[in-house]
Protein backbone atom coordinates (compact mmCIF):
# COMPACT_ATOMS: atom_id res chain seq x y z
CA UNK A 1 0.00 0.00 0.00
CA UNK A 2 1.20 3.54 -1.01
CA UNK A 3 2.09 5.18 2.62
CA UNK A 4 2.68 8.61 0.84
CA UNK A 5 1.22 11.44 2.97
CA UNK A 6 -2.33 12.88 1.99
CA UNK A 7 -3.43 15.81 3.29
CA UNK A 8 -6.58 18.54 2.94
CA UNK A 9 -6.38 21.91 4.34
CA UNK A 10 -9.46 22.51 6.03
CA UNK A 11 -11.24 25.48 7.17
CA UNK A 12 -14.05 25.22 9.76
CA UNK A 13 -17.30 26.83 10.01
CA UNK A 14 -20.01 26.67 13.24
CA UNK A 15 -21.76 24.82 10.78
CA UNK A 16 -19.56 21.99 10.78
CA UNK A 17 -19.14 22.18 14.52
CA UNK A 18 -23.01 22.26 14.81
CA UNK A 19 -23.25 19.05 12.56
CA UNK A 20 -20.39 16.75 13.93
CA UNK A 21 -22.77 17.62 17.20
CA UNK A 22 -26.02 16.25 15.41
CA UNK A 23 -23.73 13.47 14.43
CA UNK A 24 -23.19 12.10 17.31
CA UNK A 25 -26.40 12.90 19.22
CA UNK A 26 -28.50 9.93 20.28
CA UNK A 27 -30.83 9.32 22.86
CA UNK A 28 -28.69 9.42 26.23
CA UNK A 29 -27.42 12.95 25.20
CA UNK A 30 -29.33 16.31 25.51
CA UNK A 31 -27.96 18.90 23.63
CA UNK A 32 -26.64 22.08 25.31
CA UNK A 33 -28.92 23.65 22.49
CA UNK A 34 -32.09 21.94 23.76
CA UNK A 35 -31.77 21.89 27.13
CA UNK A 36 -31.08 25.72 27.12
CA UNK A 37 -33.90 26.23 25.27
CA UNK A 38 -36.19 24.21 28.37
CA UNK A 39 -34.48 25.64 30.45
CA UNK A 40 -35.47 28.58 28.85
CA UNK A 41 -39.04 27.98 28.46
CA UNK A 42 -39.47 26.66 32.43
CA UNK A 43 -37.93 30.09 33.44
CA UNK A 44 -40.51 31.85 31.58
CA UNK A 45 -43.64 29.62 33.06
CA UNK A 46 -42.11 30.26 36.55
CA UNK A 47 -42.43 34.00 36.05
CA UNK A 48 -45.94 33.78 35.15
CA UNK A 49 -46.55 31.51 37.99
CA UNK A 50 -45.11 34.11 40.39
CA UNK A 51 -47.36 37.08 38.70
CA UNK A 52 -50.30 34.75 39.06
CA UNK A 53 -49.31 34.06 43.09
CA UNK A 54 -48.40 37.71 43.71
CA UNK A 55 -52.12 38.65 41.81
CA UNK A 56 -53.69 36.28 43.96
CA UNK A 57 -51.59 37.80 47.57
CA UNK A 58 -52.40 40.78 46.37
CA UNK A 59 -55.28 41.55 46.65
CA UNK A 60 -58.99 41.58 44.76
CA UNK A 61 -57.71 44.94 42.59
CA UNK A 62 -56.19 42.48 39.54
CA UNK A 63 -57.57 39.30 39.04
CA UNK A 64 -55.53 35.67 38.62
CA UNK A 65 -56.25 36.21 34.95
CA UNK A 66 -55.08 39.51 34.65
CA UNK A 67 -51.58 38.54 35.96
CA UNK A 68 -51.66 35.38 33.53
CA UNK A 69 -52.67 37.53 30.44
CA UNK A 70 -49.44 39.55 31.13
CA UNK A 71 -47.26 36.67 32.22
CA UNK A 72 -47.98 34.10 29.39
CA UNK A 73 -46.67 36.73 27.02
CA UNK A 74 -43.42 37.47 28.93
CA UNK A 75 -42.97 33.82 29.01
CA UNK A 76 -43.40 33.36 25.31
CA UNK A 77 -41.39 36.40 24.68
CA UNK A 78 -38.45 34.99 26.79
CA UNK A 79 -38.45 31.68 25.40
CA UNK A 80 -38.20 33.29 21.45
CA UNK A 81 -35.66 35.52 22.92
CA UNK A 82 -33.12 32.41 23.87
CA UNK A 83 -33.96 30.56 21.14
CA UNK A 84 -33.12 33.28 19.11
CA UNK A 85 -30.06 34.07 21.02
CA UNK A 86 -28.64 29.97 20.80
CA UNK A 87 -29.49 30.15 16.85
CA UNK A 88 -27.33 32.89 16.14
CA UNK A 89 -24.43 31.43 18.10
CA UNK A 90 -24.77 28.26 16.32
CA UNK A 91 -24.65 30.20 13.08
CA UNK A 92 -21.65 32.06 12.89
CA UNK A 93 -18.40 32.42 14.49
CA UNK A 94 -16.36 35.81 14.73
CA UNK A 95 -14.17 36.53 12.04
CA UNK A 96 -10.99 36.23 14.58
CA UNK A 97 -12.41 33.00 16.34
CA UNK A 98 -9.79 30.28 16.25
CA UNK A 99 -12.10 27.57 15.87
CA UNK A 100 -12.30 28.62 12.16
CA UNK A 101 -8.36 29.20 11.18
CA UNK A 102 -7.23 27.69 8.46
CA UNK A 103 -5.43 23.69 9.21
CA UNK A 104 -3.58 20.99 7.94
CA UNK A 105 -5.00 17.95 8.41
CA UNK A 106 -3.02 14.67 6.53
CA UNK A 107 -2.79 11.37 7.19
CA UNK A 108 0.08 8.96 6.94
CA UNK A 109 1.29 5.69 8.43
CA UNK A 110 1.72 7.14 11.81
CA UNK A 111 -1.77 8.85 11.78
CA UNK A 112 -3.62 11.65 11.50
CA UNK A 113 -1.55 15.00 11.97
CA UNK A 114 -2.85 18.42 12.39
CA UNK A 115 -1.32 21.72 11.74
CA UNK A 116 -2.09 25.39 12.40
CA UNK A 117 -0.57 28.32 12.77
CA UNK A 118 0.37 27.67 16.82
CA UNK A 119 -0.04 23.87 16.77
CA UNK A 120 0.58 20.66 15.96
CA UNK A 121 -1.20 17.52 17.02
CA UNK A 122 -0.47 14.02 15.87
CA UNK A 123 -3.05 11.01 16.73
CA UNK A 124 -1.34 7.63 16.75
CA UNK A 125 -3.95 5.40 14.17
CA UNK A 126 -4.22 3.13 17.46
CA UNK A 127 -6.11 6.35 18.85
CA UNK A 128 -8.59 6.76 15.76
CA UNK A 129 -11.37 4.64 16.94
CA UNK A 130 -13.64 5.03 14.20
CA UNK A 131 -13.77 7.32 10.57
CA UNK A 132 -16.79 8.25 10.46
CA UNK A 133 -18.31 9.75 6.95
CA UNK A 134 -21.48 11.51 6.66
CA UNK A 135 -22.68 13.53 3.66
CA UNK A 136 -20.83 16.62 4.32
CA UNK A 137 -18.11 15.58 6.66
CA UNK A 138 -15.39 13.41 7.05
CA UNK A 139 -14.90 12.60 11.15
CA UNK A 140 -12.32 10.98 12.55
CA UNK A 141 -13.48 10.13 16.33
CA UNK A 142 -10.79 9.30 18.70
CA UNK A 143 -11.74 6.69 22.22
CA UNK A 144 -11.75 9.92 24.42
CA UNK A 145 -14.45 11.09 22.09
CA UNK A 146 -12.34 14.39 20.57
CA UNK A 147 -13.35 15.23 16.88
CA UNK A 148 -11.34 15.67 14.16
CA UNK A 149 -13.31 17.05 11.20
CA UNK A 150 -12.62 17.50 7.68
CA UNK A 151 -15.32 18.79 5.55
CA UNK A 152 -16.04 17.44 1.98
CA UNK A 153 -16.40 21.09 0.50
CA UNK A 154 -12.79 21.51 1.53
CA UNK A 155 -11.36 18.49 -0.92
CA UNK A 156 -11.24 19.36 -4.98
CA UNK A 157 -14.16 17.10 -5.51
CA UNK A 158 -16.13 14.28 -3.93
CA UNK A 159 -13.94 11.63 -5.36
CA UNK A 160 -11.12 13.12 -3.71
CA UNK A 161 -12.74 12.84 0.05
CA UNK A 162 -14.17 9.27 -0.88
CA UNK A 163 -10.37 8.70 -1.76
CA UNK A 164 -9.21 10.14 1.79
CA UNK A 165 -11.70 7.89 3.88
CA UNK A 166 -10.33 5.02 2.42
CA UNK A 167 -6.81 5.52 2.48
CA UNK A 168 -7.31 6.84 6.02
CA UNK A 169 -9.18 3.18 6.69
CA UNK A 170 -6.18 1.40 5.22
CA UNK A 171 -3.29 2.85 7.01
CA UNK A 172 -5.53 2.86 10.07
CA UNK A 173 -6.43 -1.24 9.72
CA UNK A 174 -2.40 -1.97 8.35
CA UNK A 175 -1.29 0.09 11.98
CA UNK A 176 -3.97 -1.73 14.15
CA UNK A 177 -2.85 -5.23 12.50
CA UNK A 178 0.89 -4.55 12.84
CA UNK A 179 0.38 -3.04 17.12
CA UNK A 180 1.64 -5.81 18.92
CA UNK A 181 -0.82 -7.47 21.15
CA UNK A 182 -0.72 -8.58 24.75
CA UNK A 183 -2.17 -11.13 26.69
CA UNK A 184 -3.21 -11.17 30.17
Amino acid sequence: MDATPLGVTVSLRAADARAVQDAFADADVLPLSKAALGATIIGGVATAGLAALAAKLGGPEMSWWSWAAFGWPGAVAFAWAGARRLETAATAWPADDPRGASRELSIDAEGLLTRGADFETRIRWSGVAEIRETPEHLLFVTPWKEVYCAPRRCFADAAAATAFAAKARALRDVAKSAAPTTSA
